[in-house]
This record gives C-alpha cells, sequence and structure tokens, in this order.
C-alpha cells in the first residue's frame, strides 16, 4: 500500500488492490488461513491437507471472482473462463506439490516437534 512495487508487472499501491483482481489478491486472505489451520490439525495426512488447500483455493477464487465481476460487470460464466479456468492446472500442480513436499521439509525444519508441526 505504500508504494513498493511486489504485485505482478512491478505494480503497487492501493491502485492495485482496488482494480478488476484485487479480489483475487485479498482472497489469499481467506486461504491463507484455511490451509494453515488443515496443515496444523492433519500433519501428516495428506488427503485433509488436500482437501483444505482446494476449499482454502476455491474461497480465494469466490472472493476474486466476485469481486472482478462487480468492478467489469461481466457475468461469472465468462469471469471464471479468464480469471479461474486459466489457473486450475497451475493451482492443482502447487497443491500437489504442498502436500507431497510439505511435510518432508516440515520434519527437516522442526526435527525437535513431534510429527513435525510448526
Amino acid at each position: 500500500m505504500i508504494g513498493l512495487p511486489v504485485f505482478s508487472g512491478f505494480g503497487s499501491g492501493l491502485g492495485v488492490l482496488s482494480g478488476p483482481t484485487g479480489g483475487y489478491l485479498l482472497g489469499y486472505l481467506l486461504l491463507v488461513p484455511v490451509c494453515a489451520l488443515t496443515v496444523r490439525r492433519f500433519p501428516d495426512r495428506r488427503i485433509p491437507q488436500t482437501v483444505g488447500m482446494i476449499a482454502g483455493t476455491a474461497l480465494l477464487y469466490l472472493a476474486g471472482t466476485v469481486w472482478f465481476c462487480l468492478l467489469t460487470h461481466r457475468d461469472p460464466v465468462s469471469a471464471l473462463g479468464i480469471c479461474v479456468l486459466p489457473f486450475l492446472p497451475g493451482d492443482a500442480l502447487k497443491i500437489l506439490a504442498a502436500v507431497s513436499l510439505g511435510p518432508l521439509l516440515r520434519k527437516r525444519i522442526f526435527p525437535e516437534r513431534e510429527g513435525g508441526q510448526s
């Protein structure tokens, strides 16, 4: 918000957050606690972690798509085609990578904790 270029294309500030894709950026505020709570609750169970990450990602997509529709006056179907469908394969790969590598990394980073919980 103070102008540091932290968004894609070196964008910054409230203009990016209040723009058409700002809802997806703010949607991370929904995704993070859902994923974190799921991983903490099920540190060694990959299926619940996967479900939690999918749920968090769905909340992110929901928030972002609603925001996008409101600002651009597009219908939800075209918004999904523009803003969600192209990102599904990459997000699926990231979820699989997180669920596969997360437990291994947790155990290496926090070996003293039972089950690698952080």
